[in-house]
């Protein structure tokens, strides 16, 4: 997966990144943003890379970068962001039910509890382990780490 992106700022050795829109991207054509975004924690929905990469120059303000995710880590980030709520919707109802001699509704609300309590484990899980976004300038053809 690749986006393009402006480098906005460079402040305390990191660098704020805005994802520009594509016509390709189906975030973008919904008028959600783009993905990676959500992924930096921000509120603004803005990415923060090192501002100096592994390889290559350093990044500089209003600069056009291009994104790079492999595949791989695209698929472990919704592992992580999918498997716990859906593992809370299932463990809900399952604890309600053994814990207690409620009906359906305490099911249910076992479900949304335990949907809700899934949704901050893998919320918290991504942020603290943010994944690995490849940074390029747009006329360089090599991503940098």
């Amino acid at each position: 997966m690749d986006a393009r992106a402006r480098v906005l700022r460079i402040q305390d050795g990191r660098a704020t990144l805005a994802c520009e829109e594509s016509p390709d991207c189906g975030g973008c054509s919904a008028v959600r943003g783009c993905g990676l975004r959500w992924l930096g924690g921000n509120p603004r929905r803005q990415l923060d890379v090192p501002a100096r990469p592994a390889r290559g120059a350093p990044l500089e303000s209003g600069t056009t970068v291009t994104l790079f995710m492999a595949d791989g880590v695209l698929l472990r980030v919704v592992a992580r962001l999918y498997l716990p709520p859906l593992a809370g919707l299932v463990a809900g109802p399952l604890l309600v039910r053994y814990a207690t001699q409620g009906g359906e509704g305490t099911a249910a609300a076992g479900a949304v509890c335990g949907l809700l309590a899934g949704w901050l484990v893998a919320r918290a899980w991504v942020r603290a382990a943010p994944p690995d976004v490849l940074v390029s300038r747009a006329d360089a053809h090599e991503p940098t780490a």
